[in-house]
């Protein structure tokens, strides 16, 4: 099983919101969706550092669930 982190912008307007909520319901792990106010479609290049600390944070939950599996 993979754990997924979903990240949707609200300035997004390739990907709807609701398209990206129901994604969770293909996922049979841990899975977390987070909303970017205010961000367009190219979140990395809009705010990196917004996305980068989410990332951070999901990789911890991710290395925690991993520990505890070994």
């Amino acid at each position: 099983m993979v754990l997924t982190l979903g990240i949707w912008s609200t300035n997004d307007h390739y990907l709807e919101r609701e398209r990206m909520q129901k994604s969770g319901a293909f996922v049979k792990a841990l899975w977390r969706y987070e909303v970017i106010e205010g961000a367009n479609h190219w979140i990395p290049l809009h705010v990196p550092d917004w996305l980068n600390a989410l990332l951070l944070d999901w990789l911890q939950v991710r290395r925690g669930s991993m520990t505890e599996r070994t």
